[in-house]
Formats: structure tokens, sequence, C-alpha cells
């Protein structure tokens, strides 16, 4: 019997060492070890079906997770997992609906699912300071508060090294970008995104800086943790070319580096720089690509804003297209976020009130990743694009966790 008990004690114990508990939209609470969704005024039971999907698509929250994955993940091997995934997801979305909350899971057609919400994880100390405690009356909001506390004081004191080591989902902190220039070229890189970042700094100024000519205009460089992105000002002090490059995990980065600004120097001597036609603040291009090599396959996207002024409040309203080399349209997204910055020189924050997926070529989808990652780091509603600028009208944008954006916010929103 003391074995049994023990072992259950360790069952238990090693469980609540995994648990995570999140915050969804800064008003619901999700505890997958409970199976319950709680809100300012109700709670809502889960399946152990529905806990162990919601609790996947959380974990990987703003990024699509593949069907195949979820099936595999939830029914191996199983003749009827499709419908039983069509099933479960159906069931959530109602429970969401019940509570309020209309855009939670998103349905990427043919690919899978994302949580588009914003979401974060969260510890037993802060749940007195979440909105679930916030509008109660005094009486049920202490017994809310020592129910659920009780309920996973375990699992969050057990928790405490695992929530130590892993940074909070989706939360628009400042990433710390280390600049070095020269007079044709500057090179910006997020810390910690390269394993030997100063003999890679220092090869990859020098090479940029071989490559152009004073002459030609500057080239700005960023090196982030997913992408390589860049931006070339010609002498006339008009940003001419932007493209970003997936970052292959299976190549060496300074290799990867080198074919980038190997490629720009040919562009500039031919004189094939492709224009982004952003002369406009309102207006810009930017082309992505799979890689560097001859045969990359790239997207345009075209993004337009309109911004308005309201009672001291800018609202910005951006439609963004998606467009393959024969200029077909793959997708379009349309968002509208709030301006916000605390002070001079602090990071801009932009909070996306509004975002919808409008149109998606499914067939482009089935095949190529390129799109999937494209469509899915767009910022969700509910969360943050964070902006910070650099120079000569650059901006670093958190977009794919790094790329740089020529276009003057705080000109585009004076206006």
């Amino acid at each position: 019997m003391y074995t049994i008990v023990s072992l259950f004690f360790i069952y238990s114990w090693a469980k609540a060492i995994v648990d995570i508990i999140y915050r969804i939209n800064d008003a619901l609470i999700f505890t997958p070890s409970l199976f319950k969704l709680h809100a300012p005024d109700q709670e809502i039971k889960l399946s152990n079906k529905e806990t162990d999907l919601l609790d996947r698509l959380c974990k990987d929250a703003g990024n699509v997770v593949q069907r195949n994955e979820l099936l595999d993940f939830l029914w191996p091997r199983q003749d009827s997992a499709n419908t039983n995934l069509n099933r479960v997801v159906l069931s959530l979305r109602r429970k969401f609906e019940t509570l309020g909350h209309n855009n939670v899971i998103e349905t990427i057609p043919r690919v899978g699912y994302m949580v588009i919400a914003n979401v974060s994880t969260i510890t037993a100390d802060e749940i007195k300071h979440d909105v679930v405690t916030k509008y109660q009356p005094p009486g049920k909001r202490r017994n809310l508060f020592y129910g659920l506390a009780a309920a996973i004081i375990i699992t969050a004191s057990s928790s405490f090294i695992l929530y130590c080591t892993n940074e909070r989902l989706h939360s628009p902190t400042q990433p710390e970008i280390i600049s070095i220039h020269s007079r044709t070229a500057s090179l910006y890189v997020v810390k910690n995104a390269l394993n030997d970042e100063r003999t890679i700094i220092k090869e990859t100024l020098l090479s940029l800086s071989k490559s152009m000519n004073e002459k030609d205009g500057h080239l700005s460089l960023l090196i982030g943790k997913q992408v390589i992105s860049y931006a070339f000002m010609n002498k006339a002090t008009k940003y001419t070319s932007n493209r970003v490059y997936l970052i292959k995990s299976d190549q060496p980065l300074q290799r990867q580096i080198d074919c980038i600004t190997k490629d720009l120097a040919e562009q500039i001597k031919n004189k094939a720089i492709r224009g982004i036609s952003n002369t406009d603040e309102k207006h810009v291009k930017i082309y992505f690509y799979s890689g560097c090599s001859q045969d990359a396959y790239y997207v345009e996207t075209d993004q337009q804003r309109r911004v308005i002024t309201n009672q001291g409040s800018n609202l910005i309203f951006a439609a963004i297209t998606g467009l393959d080399k024969e200029r077909n349209i793959l997708f379009k997204v349309d968002s509208i976020s709030t301006y916000e910055r605390h002070a001079d020189n602090s990071p801009i924050n932009m909070k996306i009130n509004h975002y919808m997926i409008n149109t998606v070529d499914q067939n482009v989808l089935i095949d190529n990743p390129l799109i999937i990652r494209i469509i899915s780091a767009y910022r969700a509603a509910g969360q943050t694009a964070v902006y910070i600028k650099l120079k000569n009208g650059l901006y670093y944008f958190n977009y794919m966790d790094g790329i740089l954006l020529p276009i003057e916010i705080e000109k585009d929103n004076k206006k």
C-alpha cells in the first residue's frame, strides 16, 4: 500500500513539474491539470482531448501546428482521427464562444490550426492579479482565488524551476541588438542569435564593406534567429531593395551571409536592384526568399497602411498582399492596430486589435513551407508588434524574431 501511495505521489509530482498555466487574451485562465477554462464569472470543464489539444496549440501560439502532427499526437494510428479532430476543435470553439471569445483558434485550410489569441504563462502568485479576480464581488473573489490557488499551488510551486528557465510566450520585450557601422554598411545582430558572434560580426562587416562602394549607397543587414534581412539605400537616400531570407539550419550561417552579400553586390553592379516603391511612408514592399540560391522561391509582400488619429489615439489600418513571381495573389491579411510609445527612444508598440486572413491559396499552402511561415508569423489579435528605431530611417520589427523595415513609423503617425 505504501508503495502504491508513493508511486502515485511521484507521478503527481512529476506531472506538476511539466504542467503550465496559461493566460489567454488577458481574460481567461487555462489550467491543463484541472481540465478547466476560468473566466471572470464562470468556469468551463474541458474533456481530456480538448485539454490536450488546447495545451498543444497554446505551447506554439501564433504559429501553425500541422494537422498531421495533431492527429499523431492525439489519436496515433486511428482511422477516425480526422473526424475526431474536427469534432474537438468545434467543441473548443463553442466553449470559447460561451465565454465571449470568438477568435481564439484559427483554421489554416488543409494545413493545420493555430491559436491567434494572446497567450502567456502565469504562476500562482500572478493569479491574484489576473483579470479573473478583478470584477468579482469581494466574497466571490476570495472564494474563487483561494479555490483556484489551492488547486494549483502544488503545480505552480513544483514548476518554479521550469518558469525560471523558460521565457514567457509572445511577451513584447525589447531585444538587445548589437550594431556596428562603416561608411558603406551597417550590421545589426540580435544578441544570442549567433553561436560565434564576434567572428561572424567581424567577417560579415568586412565582407559588406568590400562589396559596397560609397557611390552606390548604403547597405544595412540584420541577422536574427530565424531570418537574415537587408535594406539597400541608394545615393539619393531612397530605399530601393528590401529582402528577407530564411536561415537554413542545415547550412553554415557564414556561408549563407556571404551568399546574400555577394548576390546584392552583383545586383548593384548590374543595376538589377528590384524596386520597393516606398517613397510614400504608408507603402512598402518586402521580398521573402526561401534561401540564397538561384532557384530560391520568393514571395513579394505589398503592405499599405492608413493612419487615423482620434482623440489622441492612432489607429493603423494595414492591408498586406502576398504575390508570387507571376504576381498571382497568394494571400491577403488585414489588421487594425493601436500605436503606443511611452518615452522618446523607447520601442514603439502596436497592439493588434483585429487580424483576419482574407484570402489563402490552399494549393500553395500544401506544398510551400515559406508561405506557412510568412502567414503564421503575423501577429494575431491581442498580441503586440514591436518596432525599434535604428539608423537611416530603418526600424527593427519583431516579425519572425527580427527583420529590417524601411518605413518611417513616427513620421507616418504624425501626419
